[in-house]
């Protein structure tokens, strides 16, 4: 029996830790694909980091990406589907968060970019035609990401503040222990709902 859905998370599972894909990986998506199977990456990355992996898989596929938030067509490369952040929950979110954790630094991610606060410090290369704003200049759309950077804590202690106060109005995580950024997205958003 030929499977109908093959899932399976990005970053140390298929991904290498070079960002690459092995020659089998992309034989395998391909064949599962030509099988009839619907093939769906997961990924806390965000739709516009993508064009790597559907160059890579041939673009075949559908992405889970911004934790869940959207589904991405690799075949096409476009949106499928989002679950954003509306502006209201989000205002209200950047208003209990900046009153509680002051010193923090703000980026969204849109369906149609990125936007982040001036003193915003990324891991990751900036695009070029990222916008640089306030935060409620930046939340004043739909986003299916809100990013908060906080120095002057650790990964764990912010996601544990940031859950005492706002933790029943959306879903709220990290990436990395190693780095204090918090991620937000809409209550009940999680690549686990999405898939």
């Amino acid at each position: 029996m030929t499977p109908r859905l093959i899932a399976s998370d990005l970053d140390g599972t298929l991904v290498r830790s070079d960002g690459t894909l092995d020659d089998r990986t992309r034989r395998a998506i391909a064949a599962a694909e030509s099988a009839g199977a619907t093939v769906v990456f997961c990924t806390a990355r965000p739709h516009r980091g993508l064009a790597e992996l559907a160059e890579a898989t041939g673009h075949r596929g559908v992405v889970i990406c911004n934790n869940g938030a959207m589904l991405w067509d690799l075949h096409s490369e476009s949106v499928i589907e989002t679950s954003p952040l509306e502006p209201a929950i989000a205002r209200e979110l950047v208003t209990r968060l900046e009153a509680t954790l002051p010193g923090g630094a703000w980026a969204v991610e849109r369906t149609a970019g990125f936007g982040y606060e001036p003193g915003y410090v990324t891991r990751w290369p900036i695009p070029d035609d990222a916008i640089v704003d306030a935060v409620h200049a930046l939340i004043a759309e739909p986003a299916v990401k809100l990013m908060l950077r906080h120095d002057q804590l650790t990964a764990d202690a912010l996601l544990e503040r940031a859950r005492e106060v706002c933790g029943h109005l959306a879903e709220l995580s990290h990436s990395s222990r190693t780095d204090a950024l918090l991620e937000i997205s809409a209550a009940g958003v999680s690549k686990a709902t999405a898939l």
